[in-house]
């Protein structure tokens, strides 16, 4: 009996440690299949370019303001970080994040499984989920937030071939959908230059099966991995972040 006993909680611990190697190791390795891009929700579940694209200027919020609501399960340290977010844009854009008053159309940030976004302004409530400690990194907060106002990830710029290589045969199963480029059509490049660093670039491993290998590369050897991502990962934004939001709102 104590054999039995002891055999069952060996495979239960196997089992455990097999699920935990595909277990999130960063707030936006979210192992989902209905979310986009790893991070992303899209209302109909698929990527609608006559709806997502990026080059489609009503995905921003009239004259930058973006009412809000925010959850009650958060902590008086949450608040003040997701306020603290709230105020880079504020003190870098002309994006404003306004508490809702009777707004039809408004951002619900809420602590739900994981950290994600809708795209864009699609009307009515919509979704953006940090979970509580699991996605309070202020650059954890600021990439959700970037896509409620209608960014996509930098690496799937349709020129990124240029700049990063994916090592597919790293991905996590299932996961390699996140790492496709957009088409041309489907995102606006702004006349921006390649950003390695911005609050939207995957860092090196994201999603990456061995985590002592990346999942992506600089094609510039002179570029270190940890460049990937940096502003995401030090919660600021790059100064071509900045650009990108100033350029795609018309900020004065």
């Amino acid at each position: 009996m104590i054999h039995l006993i002891s055999l069952t909680i060996l495979l239960a611990g196997l089992c455990h440690l097999a699920f935990s190697s595909y277990r999130s190791f960063h707030p936006l390795e979210n192992y989902n299949s209905n979310l986009f891009q790893g991070d992303i929700l899209l209302r109909n579940g698929t990527f609608d370019e006559d709806r997502y694209a990026t080059t489609h200027k009503w995905l921003r919020w009239p004259d930058g303001i973006v009412p809000y609501e925010l959850d009650e399960i958060y902590s008086e340290s949450d608040i003040k970080l997701i306020r603290s977010a709230m105020d880079e844009f504020e003190k870098h854009t002309c994006i404003r994040w306004v508490e809702r008053t009777d707004e039809d159309d408004f951002v619900e940030i809420y602590s739900d499984m994981g950290c994600f976004a809708e795209m864009g302004r699609v009307g009515g409530v919509q979704s953006l989920s940090l979970e509580s400690d699991i996605c309070m990194k202020k650059g954890v907060i600021l990439h959700e937030m970037m896509h409620a106002l209608g960014f996509l990830h930098e690496q799937t710029r349709y020129d990124r071939d240029d700049y990063v290589r994916v090592w597919w045969d790293n991905i996590v199963p299932g996961m390699e959908p996140s790492f496709v480029k957009m088409r041309p059509s489907e995102i606006d490049l702004l006349d921006l230059d390649y950003d390695y660093r911005s609050i939207m670039h995957y860092g090196a491993y994201m999603f990456a099966q061995d985590r002592s290998l990346p999942t992506l590369k600089p094609t510039n050897e002179h570029i270190p991995l940890k460049q990937l991502g940096y502003g995401q990962a030090a919660g600021v934004f790059t100064d071509l972040d900045i650009q990108k939001i100033n350029k795609f709102y018309e900020c004065a």
